[in-house]
């Protein structure tokens, strides 16, 4: 299983999101992006991998204003198929 070659993958995914249930926060109830990474694997196609990433909101989220509020993350995981 796990002595099979891996590789590395370039992660770009578009998103969208609402925020459900805020009728009382100050804040956009829609936001959109993108998540930005490298992916490295071992397996055929990924029996485990590593992902780091950088998630970058393009809307202002912070509502009403010039709050300048934008979704930011960095994310790592890890994934293991069995």
């Amino acid at each position: 299983m796990l002595g099979l070659p891996g590789g590395y993958r370039a992660i770009f995914n578009p998103y969208v999101a609402r925020l459900i249930n805020s009728p009382n926060l100050p804040v956009n109830s829609y936001d959109y992006g993108s998540k930005l990474g490298l992916s490295v694997f071992v397996g055929e196609t990924s029996q485990i991998e590593a992902q780091l990433g950088y998630q970058l909101g393009l809307k202002n989220v912070g509502g009403t204003g010039e709050s300048g509020l934008y979704n930011r993350e960095i994310y790592f995981t890890v994934t293991l198929i069995l």
